[in-house]
């Protein structure tokens, strides 16, 4: 009983992280990866919230969030207010908003009403299995199509994320990977995503005024 997706152990978020370790002799067996791949998608779709968060957050739901019950809706309601939850939900929800990013399979909201748009236009994604934020790239490059305007659901949560990701420079995948060291060095103070662009433009400028080497490489900047 406490194998299925809805109550499933901590080990599969565990797994799911070895699914995509840079180191090639970490990763999972392909049979394997496919498996937790599998799993992952159907908890996205039927848990109501994930218990590594929801045992972090209990004081927080019922604060904020008591009245979110529809499905995904409570991970929505935590993400909108990240700065007011207590410091262990918060790392919490950060964290899971992190991998969220990364492996779109993770969000419930925008597994279930995107679907379709999925499938119409990041169908080549789709059959490769993976996933390193370009899922959520090609959804928000192709979010103002005329059926994805008409996709009011869709499109909600594609500008949900866009939003939730402006709050953490961390919760945009591309970005943090690109950026990472140099936003430690530079711009140690600096959290949201706008102070972060703000802080490493700052640089870029100074570098420019300067005549210097650029402090930033090109895949930053």
């Amino acid at each position: 009983a406490q194998m299925d997706p809805e109550r499933g152990p901590l080990i599969l978020p565990c797994l799911h992280r070895y699914a995509y370790h840079p180191e090639k002799d970490m990763q999972l067996r392909p049979e394997c990866f496919q498996e937790v791949k599998r799993v992952m998608r159907q908890r996205a779709r039927s848990v109501e919230l994930i218990p590594e968060v929801e045992d972090e957050c209990l004081d927080d739901l019922a604060y904020f969030c008591f009245d979110k019950t529809g499905k995904g809706e409570e991970m929505l309601c935590l993400q909108e207010n990240l700065e007011k939850l207590q410091q262990h939900c918060k790392d919490a929800v950060s964290s899971y908003t992190e991998e969220e990013a990364a492996h779109i399979e993770l969000n419930p909201v925008v597994m279930t009403v995107c679907g379709d748009a999925m499938q119409r236009h990041c169908a080549e994604l789709l059959k490769s299995g993976k996933d390193e934020g370009e899922m959520m790239e090609c959804l928000i490059s192709y979010k103002n199509d005329p059926d994805l305007r008409a996709d009011v659901k869709c499109r909600a949560a594609i500008e949900h994320f866009q939003i939730i990701s402006l709050k953490n420079y961390h919760f945009t995948y591309k970005f943090k990977e690109a950026c990472r060291s140099f936003v430690t060095r530079f711009c140690p103070q600096s959290n949201t995503k706008y102070d972060v662009v703000a802080c490493l433009s700052e640089v870029m400028r100074n570098d420019t005024i300067k005549g210097a080497k650029h402090s930033i490489p090109k895949e930053c900047r």
